[in-house]
């Protein structure tokens, strides 16, 4: 008797165009299985990406700096429209998924909204049952790095993973019985200082917010100590990525006995991670915090990044 099995090979990307560029604000779908809105400190907004809104601009200076993509498992891209495809594609149709427009609110935007778009981010892998995110994509353009850029818009993303949600702020009905709540204490209190302000900002509740950055990235690893991520381990052999990215480069079969390697035959198409087919592998750090650190006092201490002076 044989076993059903309806799996199929996943479909290839839609058709290139310039995917939802004339798509208003209001009708664009982020398509995310969490709440998202627009956070911002005095120097800096963290806003979902509309591609009618920041495409053009952000396009623009991706173009200039391919040298972003080195690490990451995409890109450069040839134009415009094969960007925006791949953001269809991988980025809004994927409901575990959503990308972020980081503004620098120090200088001045030519599209006349408040900031200048100085990079991307996102949040991915998200859970709804395990109540994890991971923060990704990170590309910080060339003259917003070594600035408050990378951590103003990492604070901002941590506070929202991990800060409690509004709901779990409020006293539980048996507690309410139990304590008189003075309403005037319930008023938005008046915050002195951006620390304060995203300690008290309401966040989703999540259990942890994931870093995972490939093994030769320096920069991304490094970014990942400064803000606090403990490291979990390498994960070795993690991801294929295209042939002209770093890596190591592993071909399986050539660590196989000679006797196994028969039963593959002559042709080696595809069948070796390093081969042009199957492009090559890479490792990659695995960090994290976990909502236990957070908020055992790792939250005020990354907080406090905010008002330090850059």
């Amino acid at each position: 008797m044989a076993y059903k099995n309806s799996s199929s090979v996943p479909t290839a990307l839609p058709e290139t165009k310039d995917w939802h560029l004339d798509t208003p604000l209001e009708a664009y779908d982020l398509n995310w299985v969490f709440p998202v809105r627009p956070l911002s400190t005095s120097k800096l907004r963290v806003e979902p990406f509309i591609p009618s809104v920041h495409a053009e601009l952000l396009w623009q200076e991706l173009c200039r700096s391919p040298a972003l993509f080195t690490y990451l498992g995409y890109g450069p891209f040839g134009s415009r429209a094969e960007w925006l495809t791949w953001l269809e594609a991988t980025i809004r149709r994927d409901p575990t998924v959503t990308f972020l427009a980081i503004r620098d609110l120090t200088k001045q935007a030519s599209d006349g909204r408040p900031g200048k778009i100085v990079g991307s981010i996102a949040l991915m892998a998200a859970s709804r049952v395990h109540l994890q995110i991971e923060i990704g994509h990170v590309l910080i353009l060339p003259e917003a790095q070594r600035t408050h850029v990378t951590t103003h818009a990492t604070c901002l993303l941590l506070a929202y993973i991990l800060n409690p949600s509004e709901t779990s702020l409020l006293p539980s009905q048996d507690e309410a019985n139990m304590i008189a709540i003075d309403l005037d204490s319930l008023s938005e209190p008046v915050i002195s200082n951006e620390a304060e302000r995203l300690l008290r900002s309401p966040g989703l509740g999540c259990r942890k917010a994931i870093w995972i950055a490939h093994a030769m990235n320096d920069p991304s690893n490094s970014a990942a100590t400064k803000m606090g991520f403990s490291p979990v381990g390498l994960l070795e052999y993690d991801r294929v990525i295209s042939p002209h990215k770093p890596a190591e480069r592993f071909d399986w079969l050539d660590n196989l006995p000679r006797e196994t390697t028969r039963l593959f035959g002559s042709s080696r198409r595809g069948a070796g991670f390093g081969t042009p087919e199957a492009g090559v592998i890479r490792h990659s750090r695995l960090w994290h915090i976990t909502c236990k650190s957070w908020a055992e006092g790792l939250n005020e201490t990354i907080a406090k990044k905010l008002d330090r002076v850059i």
